[in-house]
């Protein structure tokens, strides 16, 4: 490789490339640079990193980042800019800077690479609005559908409302999920404590009215649940509540607590009352507990069910893998 320098192997490279001094002062701008900016190689060398252009790179953020690149031996790892650039318009740029030091002679420089990515941000974020959509019009179909079963209860006999509404509970689940992704930035996620919120009031709002004496309160973190995962969790909280409601207050007084938890290894539900009781329930209404959904969702999820009841209430622990979280 005689006679050949590492600028002429930098001036090649097809991504847009600086080389600046400890100063962030312009050294070396390659062709790459020169082409996808629009600059001539006199607007750019000697000139300040957050000088060039317009200022789009006069970022806070950004400049201190880049000033500890030399003396700290950091880096600069995918840092994006979106702006309007002279010239060439709205773009988004990737950064990434690297310390450079030549033994011989003790220089030290900083090299910054640049990558456009904004064809892959805008495919991005046309495929969330796309997504994003499918799930408003979902939305709108389930409450279309509990429109209809709302009718369903109204002209029922006494045996079949307890049924439909049940049905229409699960299906107020889901359509909250959905309109709570649909209203989210994260297409993959949803905020556990956001859904379970809105599922309280769903449930006092459908089953028990403002005048009611039956609690639900809400304690969550702040979780984000997978979007494959919140169909699951959110049926198996409604479940749970509605069960609670209907057998565990028979003089109509009572709170229910519902929790989600994030542990070292585990993420924890649990849903408990202050009610009379799973026997005593069932002594007097039945064997209709309604917990046969219960298993089919835990399991689902991959989770463990325990539960315990007696004369001062009933709780139910889930124990979730840490799966059920996104990234």
């Amino acid at each position: 490789m005689d006679g050949l320098s590492p600028l002429d192997i930098v001036e090649t490279i097809r991504n847009p490339v600086l080389i600046l001094d400890p100063d962030l002062r312009v050294v070396f701008a390659n062709r790459a640079f020169r082409r996808v900016f629009q600059v001539h190689k006199d607007d750019t060398i000697g000139r300040l990193i957050y000088d060039l252009g317009d200022g789009q790179w006069n970022i806070a953020r950004l400049r201190e980042l880049l000033h500890d690149v030399i003396p700290t031996n950091s880096v600069v790892e995918d840092f994006e800019v979106e702006t309007e650039f002279p010239v060439i318009g709205h773009r988004v740029m990737c950064l990434n800077a690297r310390k450079v030091f030549r033994p011989g002679n003790h220089t030290m420089r900083l090299l910054l690479a640049f990558e456009d990515i904004t064809d892959r941000v805008q495919r991005e974020r046309d495929r969330e609005q796309a997504t994003q959509e499918i799930y408003h019009r979902v939305k709108n179909s389930l409450q279309v559908i509990m429109s209809f079963v709302a009718h369903e209860v109204r002209r029922a006999g006494t045996g079949d409302t307890e049924v439909l509404q049940a049905i229409q509970g699960r299906i107020a689940a889901v359509a909250q999920l959905y309109d709570l992704i649909a209203r989210s930035e994260r297409g993959e996620a949803v905020r556990g404590d956001t859904y379970l919120a809105e599922i309280a009031v769903n449930l006092t709002a459908s089953l028990l009215g403002r005048n009611s004496s039956i609690d639900i309160a809400v304690e969550a973190d702040p979780l984000s649940i997978h979007k494959d995962c919140s169909v699951p969790v959110g049926l198996l909280i409604n479940e749970l509540t509605t069960n609670a409601i209907k057998h565990a207050f028979p003089d109509g007084r009572g709170s229910i607590r519902v929790a989600l938890r994030r542990s070292a290894d585990e993420v924890r539900l649990t849903v408990s009352d202050d009610g009379i009781g799973m026997a005593s329930a069932a002594s007097t209404k039945g064997t209709g507990f309604g917990t046969r959904y219960v298993s089919m969702f835990v399991r689902q999820l991959g989770g463990v069910l325990s539960q315990s009841s007696n004369a001062r209430g009933t709780s139910f622990d889930i124990r979730l893998p840490l799966a059920v979280l996104a990234a």
